[in-house]
């Protein structure tokens, strides 16, 4: 064989061999592409012109040979398409691109996001497209955005839930609308409020309301107050929120409906916060230009954010209130000075009958007897509770009458012995009896031409008894051991805490003494019955201490003057004066703080009247209703008198 043979055969043998490993080559490459995990196509004149079934299975084809023809942007989403094109034209120029994330549409209309790396080259003479589309991260994408979101969110509440800290007055004001505001702006809606439901369905409060452009319709506030809410207050106070995209997605809840239909609303949400017995409080959002897709979490993100608001509305509501305790507060107590000065100065100019203090009616006809008694010579007979002041009545009469210019002599019966009381009363003789050194006149003898004041009359022997109704009926007495007769002009008053009447029937007092000095009684009533005189009593008596213990006292607390008045003082005037003493004693300040005795078991209802009893139970029942008497809840309901009646019983008992 010659050269050119041998040449000739060895050239085909060696094509032969290329060949066939071309061949081999193109078959292992189809295989790998074919077997590939990752979604390799490629794209010619904008059409599929390959896919393997990775691809297939991620577009949702069961076949690859169905993608073939397809145009290249079909199964791209439109948010990715103008990315994908301008990636495939830079492809047909011969240019690269950077590995991307593009949206897809599978067959079935799912979108799923994917990861993507291009390159071309060029197959007979022809460019073409190779896209390698990685895995499907459309739920990392979702739980990315997911994140962002919520964390989005969170920075919300944490930034609104400092913004009231320090802030009151309009500054709060206009702290709150700028978080509604961003609050709708952050969840694109048209309306934000916060208000309270009863849960009989009346919009109590609307406490805060917020909308950016759209203007509400005519009457709007009237609607919302007018319009009952039973079904509404019913689904939120058993905890139920209300979320609706769209009109017919909302719960078929009548009341709510036609409070929707009037503002035109079109999506919504309405979540309640708290609830108690009184009512519950709603957070909600509306969307009245348009409907809305809510997030899934709405309900929750509402709940919070509401929360937040709710508080921070409640701290300023608890903060106005209190500065408004603090200025009512303040203007009692302004007041309250005004009328102890008032006070004050009423009991120096006109309540101060002498050493008698009092502007009730008791103590008014008291006086008005004493004053139509005080020029006569007529015995007195004071009558009254220990402690009514029964002798500065009997000063006060004698300082009224023509005798005022003498000394009135006082002779308390119950603090002399018997056996010398007869002595002190009419005097006795140097040795008229063992002990009896020297000549001592009585005090009929000293009272001469003026009068006696025979207090615990009750207390006084019946041999004394006698010698007194000898001088009350002739002015004629005899000293002890004497037989000389002194005639004098001496005036008796005479008190006592003793029932007479009794004390006449066991014998322990003469009748005839009793008519005698019973010419013109006059009862001095107990504290309890002239309640409205203690204010003035007791600044009597601060007035008399703060002088003589060089303290000057302001104001009494209200409520301490509410307690002596309540208190029924079995110990009257004295028992009264006693405290007021013990107060100033203990006082350190120009207020003065009055501890009121307790009431014992002496002192217990069963031991007044009726009247004083009723009187007691109205002023207990005025104190339980704030001093409400008319309406539902108020005193006359309450103990079952109507109004008017209660008024006159109010008047008729004294209760101021």
């Amino acid at each position: 064989m010659d050269d050119k043979l041998a040449y000739e055969q060895l050239k085909q043998r060696i094509s032969a061999i290329e060949l066939k490993a071309i061949e081999d080559g193109q078959g292992i490459f189809r295989r790998l592409v074919e077997e590939s995990p990752a979604a390799i196509l490629a794209m010619r004149d904008g059409q599929l012109v390959f896919s393997n079934s990775a691809g297939a299975r991620l577009l949702g084809y069961s076949d690859p040979a169905e993608m073939v023809g397809v145009p290249a942007l079909e199964h791209v989403a439109p948010s990715s398409r103008q990315l994908v094109a301008e990636r495939i034209e830079r492809l047909e120029k011969g240019e690269s691109n950077p590995p991307a994330e593009i949206e897809l549409t599978k067959r079935d209309g799912t979108i799923i996001v994917v990861e993507s790396a291009s390159s071309s080259f060029t197959f007979e003479g022809r460019p073409t497209a190779v896209i390698i589309l990685g895995r499907d991260i459309t739920e990392i994408k979702q739980a990315e955005e997911a994140l962002e979101e919520r964390m989005r969110f969170q920075e919300l509440v944490a930034r609104i839930s400092t913004k009231f800290i320090g802030l009151s007055g309009v500054k709060f004001e206009q702290a709150i609308q700028d978080t509604l505001a961003e609050i709708g702006r952050y969840f694109e809606v048209d309306t934000v409020r916060l208000y309270r439901l009863s849960l009989s369905g009346d919009v109590l409060k609307i406490r805060i309301m917020w909308r950016p452009k759209h203007h509400p319709p005519k009457g709007e506030m009237d609607e919302i107050h007018k319009t009952k809410y039973p079904s509404l207050a019913a689904h939120y106070s058993r905890g139920e929120s209300v979320v609706f995209g769209s009109i017919d997605e909302c719960p078929q809840l009548p009341d709510l409906r036609n409070i929707l239909n009037f503002f035109g609303t079109k999506a919504g949400v309405g979540v309640p916060l708290e609830s108690d017995d009184s009512g519950v409080d709603v957070f909600a959002m509306d969307k009245v230009l348009s409907e809305h897709v809510w997030p899934k979490d709405i309900v929750e993100r509402s709940r919070a954010i509401g929360k937040v608001i709710l508080g921070a509305m409640r701290r300023r509501e608890a903060e106005v209130e209190l500065q408004d305790s603090y200025d009512e507060i303040k203007r009692l107590k302004n007041r309250l000075e005004q009328e102890n000065i008032y006070l004050r100065k009423t009991i120096e100019i006109n309540y101060r009958h002498d050493e008698i203090v009092g502007d009730s009616d008791v103590i008014k006809s008291v006086l008005s007897q004493a004053e139509m008694v005080a020029n006569q010579n007529t015995s007195v007979l004071i009558l009254g509770e220990t402690g009514t002041g029964k002798e500065i009545l009997a000063r006060a009469i004698h300082n009224m009458s023509p005798r005022k210019d003498r000394a009135m002599i006082k002779v308390n019966c119950a603090a002399l012995p018997s056996t010398l009381i007869e002595s002190e009363l009419f005097g006795r003789e140097k040795g008229a009896f063992t002990g009896a050194l020297s000549k001592q006149i009585g005090r009929f003898e000293a009272a001469d031409g003026s009068t006696i004041f025979l207090d615990e009359i009750g207390a006084m022997p019946l041999e004394a008894q006698a010698k007194l109704l000898t001088v009350l009926q002739e002015g004629l007495f005899e000293r002890l051991g004497s037989t000389k007769t002194i005639k004098v002009d001496v005036r008796v008053i005479a008190a006592t805490n003793k029932n007479l009447a009794k004390a006449i029937q066991e014998g322990r007092f003469r009748e005839d003494l009793y008519y005698r000095l019973n010419v013109f009684p006059i009862t001095v009533p107990p504290l309890r019955k002239r309640r409205e005189d203690i204010t003035l009593l007791v600044w009597a008596f601060v007035n008399e201490y703060q002088e003589i213990m060089g303290k000057a006292i302001d104001t009494i607390p209200r409520k301490d003057m509410e307690s002596l008045q309540q208190y029924p003082w079995p110990g009257n005037v004295r028992e009264l004066k006693n405290v007021i003493e013990r107060a100033m004693i203990l006082c350190h300040g120009p207020a003065l703080f009055i501890d009121v005795p307790r009431v014992s078991d002496s002192q217990a209802p069963n031991k007044l009247t009726l009247n004083e009893l009723e009187r007691q139970h109205i002023l207990k029942v005025l104190e339980s209703t704030g001093w409400r008497v008319r309406g539902k809840n108020g005193a006359a309901e309450i103990l079952g008198l109507k109004p008017t009646t209660l008024d006159s019983r109010i008047k008729k008992l004294g209760i101021k």
